[in-house]
């Protein structure tokens, strides 16, 4: 299934995305798959989140976790967002790329698409790192019997700020301005990195917690 059909990936059913990244088309990818990674880690958050404060208080926005809560549910609907993006931006690029057209306009389309194809994954990287603030937030706060769950999301959403970062670097490497590639590449380490250390932050204080029984 690819983005000619109508329905979107993020609309069809679970086995129907994974028989269509594996099918021999050129989208769904690893930049949707690296979005759907972001968006399972966001989900799962959220249901940390939910049982982390009293089925009373769901609503209530004095509850110390509920605005931990409502930006993990903001970022979810997010990153569910950008399955479809990324499929759309690298099927855009691909139309590009086949055309034999060697003038400047037809070159700068062929920029204009690899900036979109590299801009969603580096979004995707960018959201899956405020996943992992939401997360961190949360340590002290998890349901003790969701600590695993929690720890599952965190490893899900810094392994997605990477596979996004793949997409990123191959798309910076086709941009003619060195200096725009440059930046792009500074700024996915920037968030390699932070993800890193967001993650190291959350299984510090799980461990902790485990530790404490508590």
């Amino acid at each position: 299934m690819t983005q000619s059909h109508q329905l979107k990936l993020i609309d069809i059913t679970l086995g129907e995305f994974y028989d269509s990244v594996a099918d021999r088309v050129s989208t769904p990818g690893g930049g949707a798959v690296a979005g759907a990674a972001g968006a399972l880690a966001a989900t799962l958050s959220r249901m940390v989140a939910v049982y982390s404060m009293h089925k009373d208080r769901q609503e209530d926005q004095s509850c110390p976790v509920w605005p931990i809560a409502d930006r993990l549910r903001k970022l979810d609907e997010v990153l569910r967002q950008t399955i479809d993006e990324d499929a759309a931006a690298y099927g855009a690029y691909v139309k590009v790329s086949k055309a034999k057209d060697g003038t400047p306009e037809a070159k700068e389309k062929l920029q204009q698409a690899t900036r979109r194809s590299m801009g969603v994954p580096m979004n995707i990287a960018a959201k899956s790192n405020d996943v992992l603030d939401g997360l961190f937030d949360l340590v002290d706060w998890g349901n003790k019997w969701l600590l695993s769950d929690l720890e599952a999301a965190a490893i899900l959403a810094e392994a997605t700020v990477r596979c996004a970062g793949c997409s990123v670097r191959v798309n910076a490497n086709q941009l003619s301005d060195p200096g725009e590639a440059e930046e792009a590449m500074k700024r996915i380490d920037a968030l390699e990195q932070a993800g890193r250390k967001r993650l190291s932050d959350i299984l510090g204080g799980l461990d902790r917690r485990m530790k404490h029984g508590t």
